[in-house]
């Protein structure tokens, strides 16, 4: 299994148990199953917030994703293509 579906999984899983949160949340309270019913509203609202939270964060810091893991030197996302596409000018 590559890295990426792994983060991807953990992603949808991370999306999914806060959503199931959120209906927990929202559940009534007299319910005498105790079943929690997650709908299509509460992952639409996960997804949106993830996606608001996102776009704070670009502008907090003046900067995307890929620009802060640089930044914090967690990872360089253009590092593959430097070296697939090494620049011509440089001798090496």
């Amino acid at each position: 299994m590559t890295l990426y579906k792994v983060l991807s999984l953990t992603i949808d899983s991370a999306v999914f148990q806060t959503a199931v949160g959120l209906a927990e949340f929202e559940q009534d309270k007299d319910d005498e199953d105790g079943k929690i019913i997650v709908k299509s509203k509460h992952l639409e609202q996960v997804v949106e917030m993830s996606g608001e939270f996102k776009t704070y964060l670009d502008d907090l810091w003046a900067a995307n994703e890929s620009k802060r893991a640089k930044i914090s030197m967690l990872r360089d996302d253009d590092f593959d293509n430097r070296r697939n596409n090494p620049n011509p000018r440089r001798k090496g």
